[in-house]
C-alpha cells in the first residue's frame, strides 16, 4: 500500500521559484502553491491537510512579513513554517523567527539542505502535536491539573518508585461551593476553582515529591509525604487564603488526609477513604481537616444499612411515638408532652434516634 504523503504549501510570488520547489518537492509531498500571503490564507482555510508552508517573504498584495502576523489567529498557528528569502541579513532572520517562523533558509539553497529542515520541522511539530494530544488527554482543562485518571496512575507510579517513603492522599474541597457558584455565577466559581488549583501547586511546590490533580467539580487531591505537622500548616495557609479571598462570602475548605500503608492498595480507594475524613469535617466551624479512621467506614456501613431498612420499617410500624411529660414549675403541674420517635427494630431492638434520625435528615426521609 502507497504512504500517503504529506501536503506542502509553497508561498512565493515567483512562478518560476514555485516550479523549482515543486518539482524539488513532488517525489516526497503533495505541493500546493500561492502568490502571496493572501492567496495562502485562502488555501489554509480550504486545506487542512498541509503539513508545512514554505514561505518566501518579499510579495505584492501580502508579504511574508504580514502573513506571519495574521496567521498567528488561524486555527493553522502551530503549523511550521520555514522562511525563505534572498535576504542574508541577521536582522531578517531574527525577526521572522520572533513573527513565528520555525527555520530559515537562505537563497540559493542547497535542495539537500531544504529537503533536510523541513523534514526536520515536519518532525518536530508532529511531535509537538503529540505531546498536545497527550497533555489535553492527562489534564483538566479549567486548571490544567492533572485529571483523574492522569492523577491515579500518577500516585501508582510514585508510590513504586518510591517503595520506602511514607505518603499520606490528601482530599482538598470548598464548603458549599456549588451555592457559591450559583450565587456568584459560574465564571466567578471558574475564577475559584483555577484560585484553588494555583494553591494546590504552591503546596506541591514545597514539597520534595508529590503528585497533585483535580479530580470533579471542586474536588482536588494531593499524594505528598505524610507528615503531619507540614500537612497541618498546609491547610492552614489554604484556610487563610479562602477566608482573604471573598469578603463577601464567607469560603471554608474541607481537608481529607488518608496516611497510605498499604501501597499497593489502588489509589482511587485511597481517595475514597480520604473523602469520607474530608466530610467528617464538613460544616464544623471549628475543624476543617480531619484524619481517617476505619470507624468512619464503619459509621458508612451502618448509614447505608439504616437507608436499606428505613421504608420497610415504616411499612411494618417499628417506629414508635413516646411521650415525655412537661410540668409546670410553679404549680408542679403536668401541662403537656412533648412526642419522641423511637425505633424499634425486630433483631436489633430498640435503636436510639441519635443513630437514625441524622441519616434521615440527609436523605429527606424526616418527612415521612
Amino acid at each position: 500500500m502507497e504512504k500517503e504523503k504529506l501536503t506542502i504549501l509553497i508561498v512565493d510570488d515567483q512562478r518560476i521559484n514555485r516550479q523549482i520547489l515543486a518539482g524539488l518537492l513532488r517525489f516526497d509531498y503533495d505541493v500546493l502553491e500561492a502568490e502571496n500571503g493572501a492567496e495562502a490564507l485562502e488555501q489554509l482555510e480550504h486545506h487542512e491537510e498541509i503539513a508545512a508552508i514554505l514561505l518566501d517573504l518579499v510579495m505584492p498584495v501580502m508579504d511574508g512579513y504580514e502573513f506571519l502576523r495574521r496567521f498567528k489567529e488561524t486555527p493553522c498557528a502551530e503549523l511550521p513554517i520555514i522562511a525563505v528569502t534572498g535576504d542574508k541579513d541577521a536582522g531578517t532572520e531574527q525577526k521572522v523567527l520572533d513573527l513565528g517562523a520555525w527555520d530559515f533558509v537562505s537563497k540559493p539553497y542547497h535542495p539537500a539542505t531544504l529537503l533536510t529542515r523541513l523534514k526536520n520541522v515536519i518532525i518536530r511539530s508532529q511531535y509537538y502535536l503529540v505531546s498536545q494530544m497527550k497533555f489535553v488527554y492527562e489534564h483538566d482543562p479549567l486548571t490544567e491539573l492533572l485529571n483523574r485518571t492522569a492523577f491515579f496512575t500518577a500516585v501508582r507510579h510514585l508510590l513504586e518508585e518510591d517503595p520506602q517513603g511514607e505518603y499520606a492522599m490528601v482530599r482538598v474541597d470548598i464548603d458549599r461551593f456549588q451555592t457559591y457558584n450559583s450565587f456568584w455565577g459560574e465564571e466567578e466559581g471558574d475564577k475559584l476553582l483555577r484560585f484553588m488549583a494555583d494553591w494546590i501547586r504552591q503546596i506541591a511546590g514545597r514539597c520534595k515529591k508529590c503528585v497533585y490533580g483535580r479530580i470533579n467539580a471542586d474536588a482536588f487531591c494531593l499524594c505528598v509525604p505524610n507528615r503531619e505537622e507540614v500537612i497541618r500548616a498546609e491547610a492552614r495557609r489554604a484556610f487563610e487564603a479562602l477566608a482573604d479571598y471573598n469578603k463577601e462570602y464567607r469560603l471554608v475548605p474541607s481537608f481529607g488526609v488518608y496516611e497510605i500503608h498499604d501501597k499497593k492498595e489502588k489509589p482511587q480507594k485511597m481517595y475514597e477513604l480520604a473523602t469520607l475524613a474530608a466530610h467528617d469535617c464538613k460544616g464544623s466551624y471549628l475543624e476543617y481537616i480531619s484524619y481517617y479512621k476505619p470507624e468512619m467506614s464503619k459509621r458508612i456501613l451502618e448509614n447505608q444499612w439504616i437507608v436499606n431498612e428505613m421504608q420497610k420499617a415504616m411499612d411494618a410500624e417499628q417506629f414508635e411515638v413516646y411521650l415525655q411529660p412537661k410540668y409546670d414549675l410553679d404549680t408542679e403541674a403536668p401541662y403537656g408532652a412533648e412526642a419522641l420517635i423511637r425505633w424499634r427494630h425486630p433483631e436489633k431492638g430498640m435503636l436510639s434516634p441519635g443513630i437514625f434520625i441524622p441519616v434521615f435528615e440527609q436523605n429527606g426521609f424526616i418527612g415521612k
